[in-house]
């Protein structure tokens, strides 16, 4: 499941999760509200109002999965990775539930073109709109709602690199949009990575900020230059 230019969810914070979708979304929506209440003004026919506080962003798209061309099981092809996402098996970075060892489902970075958004997946609804003669499923739609996450910070270590291990770079110094994210596999150089994805490792060094393009960057998620 190669990423490209499809939509793809990226772990953050240590997370390992990677999912590309097989077709990019027809329609995406974002949302964000804000909370505003009344002043408490005696004797005022028209009362002031005042900022109480911001919720987080949510986004909601359609996904559609299809395997008609191979008779391969749609969910075990396709819709599994994505429930997968929802599944509580990533120890908690940070606060309360750090302290007390409890498990979460991975926090994301969903990626599609210039858009990106760190977040957690709020709800997955799914579909089976065609089977084949031997009852499995091949063809399915997931409706899938995101809210937004703040990540950890985390502090600074070796390796000679000043990319935040927790973020997903995708507009850093060295300009313009990121094509999609990759992660730095074991053993892997940055010069290897650029040679994989079409670009090169002063590029990829630059627009996320690595001070050392020789040091040990593996399990890294950085982006790569757009076209």
């Amino acid at each position: 499941m190669s990423s490209g230019g499809k939509a793809s969810f990226i772990g953050i914070e240590g997370s390992s999760a990677n999912f590309a979708v097989q077709y990019n979304p027809r329609e995406f929506s974002v949302s964000k509200s804000v909370t505003w209440e009344e002043a408490e003004t005696q004797g005022d026919s028209t009362q002031p109002i005042q900022y109480q506080k911001g919720a987080p962003m949510s986004a909601t798209m359609e996904l559609i999965f299809d395997t008609t061309h191979d008779g391969s099981d749609v969910k075990t092809t396709w819709v599994n990775g994505l429930l997968s996402l929802t599944n509580a098996d990533e120890q908690a970075v940070g606060g309360e539930q750090k302290k007390l060892g409890k498990k979460r489902p991975p926090a994301l970075c969903f990626t599609w073109g210039s858009f990106t958004m760190n977040c957690v997946i709020e709800n997955v609804d799914v579909t089976y709109l065609m089977f084949n003669s031997n009852g499995s499923a091949v063809r399915a739609k997931c409706t899938v709602k995101l809210k937004e996450w703040v990540v950890a910070s985390t502090a600074g270590g070796g390796g000679g690199s000043s990319l935040d291990q927790s973020r997903v770079n995708l507009s850093a110094g060295g300009g313009g949009k990121a094509s999609k994210v990759v992660e730095v596999l074991g053993g892997q150089t940055l010069s290897q990575v650029a040679a994989a994805n079409g670009t090169t490792a002063q590029a990829i060094a630059a627009m996320n900020k690595i001070a050392d393009p020789m040091a040990d960057l593996t399990g890294i998620k950085v982006a790569i230059p757009g076209f």
